[in-house]
């Protein structure tokens, strides 16, 4: 049998083979015990795949059921799963244990690469309708790349505490740009899935190539909320030094053409994500190519969203900049 995911949800596949017995009385379906063996299971979530290790027995007798335990082993990953479901009280019991490659983030956001060793313990139990999750998860050492920028966020570390589906993060780091982030955030979660999250974030000398051709060095604090659906980046960062050295076309600027910026790369993020971020530099922010050398300071209020963000504010030009055009000198 194969398992295909929802095209709108995650990136999930399974394929799963094996024998089952279906034994008892036609005329009591209550008593018909159900037991058997999968031979093979195998789960693709993003860019990993996981297997079974040993055949995976299954049994359903008296209204409960029962799946595993099992062990799962990839790239990466080695984990071990059970899970017991009684019909007649309608409560689960889902368990899983071991270790786990960030990779299999990717099945939900598909436009970004992943990688790292993750430890996780987690316990999933209740009615469908009112999950509770417990456990602790563990990441030292991950990698995240969204599609799109040249940028990863290298060095990924961080500790979860999982009590009555609220999930409490500490000690959150990873380096991007050769600058360092650091934080805490929460997240409340729905069953298996996401109800809402919050991560504040403190950066120190992170370098950023964006927009396009534009290089800069930023400190400041940013705080990512959300839910399922929308997510909003706010806060506060200060340019220490930036430079934009990108040929300017002298012709667009007299009407003779246009030129629209982009990146080589698409992505999508798996929510919009919208900006109230105020972004503030004190000099040393340059533009020099064959055109203009000059210097600028700017209090800016970036809003939209990430696909089209908008921008408000004041920038000044210092005295004492040079600008070329048709070979003299201003």
């Amino acid at each position: 049998v194969d398992v295909i995911r929802d095209p709108d949800g995650p990136s999930v596949w399974a394929r799963l083979t094996g024998v089952f017995r279906l034994t008892g009385p036609a005329a009591d379906p209550a008593a018909l015990i159900l037991e058997g063996t999968l031979a093979e299971a195998t789960v693709r979530a993003g860019t990993r795949t996981l297997r079974i290790q040993d055949p995976l027995p299954v049994r359903f007798e008296d209204g409960a059921f029962g799946l595993g335990p099992a062990r799962f082993s990839g790239r990466g990953s080695d984990l071990e799963l059970a899970c017991a479901f009684d019909a007649d009280t309608g409560v689960a019991d889902v368990g899983v244990r071991g270790h786990v490659d960030l990779g299999v983030l990717t099945a939900m956001i598909p436009d970004a690469t992943a990688s790292g060793r993750m430890e996780v313990d987690l316990r999933v139990s209740g009615r469908p309708e009112a999950l509770e999750t417990t456990g602790r998860a563990r990441l030292d050492g991950g990698r995240l790349r969204f599609l799109g920028f040249a940028q990863a966020f290298e060095s990924i570390g961080f500790e979860v505490e999982i009590e009555d589906s609220e999930a409490r993060i500490r000690d959150v780091h990873a380096l991007l740009g050769g600058g360092e982030l650091r934080g805490v955030g929460g997240v409340l979660l729905d069953g298996f899935g996401l109800d809402s999250y919050r991560l504040e974030l403190t950066g120190a000398n992170v370098m950023a190539a964006y927009p396009e051709d534009f290089r800069a060095v930023y400190e400041g604090e940013v705080v990512l909320r959300g839910d399922a659906h929308a997510a909003e980046l706010g806060g506060r960062m200060h340019m220490l030094r930036g430079e934009y050295t990108q040929a300017i076309d002298a012709a667009s600027l007299l009407g003779g053409g246009s030129r629209e910026y982009s990146t080589s790369e698409t992505f999508e993020l798996p929510t919009r994500v919208f900006l109230d971020i105020d972004v503030t530099a004190d000099g040393n922010v340059w533009m020099r190519n064959d055109l203009v050398e000059v210097e600028t300071d700017f209090d800016l209020a970036v809003g939209g969203d990430i696909d089209r963000p908008e921008v408000l504010g004041r920038i000044r030009v210092f005295e004492g900049g040079e600008l070329r055009f048709r070979d003299v000198d201003y």
